[in-house]
């Protein structure tokens, strides 16, 4: 399943995914496979239950990361106080392309998903 970081919690080590389902899939640190999320980042990852909850993320791959200029913009904003966390390296280096190309794909998959959805 595909989502979109909503809430990560670096120092805590759990966050939350929004799948395309639109529900809320929590995710802890020891299911990032190595990994660096933050608020934003574009994921694939596989939803299982618990006993705990029926919506959690496992296995979560970076697909994307934030525009450089989306982030710039947001450090921009942050305070003094707040300490910013950079980009580690990870899979999402090797998976990123920035052509027009699979910036579409990506687009038309989830059209497509939103109309599987719906129906």
């Amino acid at each position: 399943m595909y989502g979109r970081v909503t809430k990560y919690f670096t120092d805590r080590g759990y966050g939350f995914i929004r799948g395309e389902d639109n529900n809320s899939y929590f995710v802890h640190h020891s299911q990032l496979n190595g990994e660096h999320i933050e608020r934003g980042y574009y994921v694939f990852f596989k939803p299982y239950k618990t006993d705990r909850s029926d919506y959690n993320a496992g296995n979560v791959t970076v697909i994307e990361t934030p525009d450089k200029q989306l982030n710039s913009t947001a450090k921009k904003k942050k305070t003094k106080n707040h300490i910013s966390s950079k980009h580690k390296s990870c899979n999402a280096d090797k998976i990123i392309r920035p052509d027009k190309q699979f910036k579409k794909f990506i687009k038309k998959f989830m059209e497509e998903k939103e109309t599987h959805i719906c129906q």
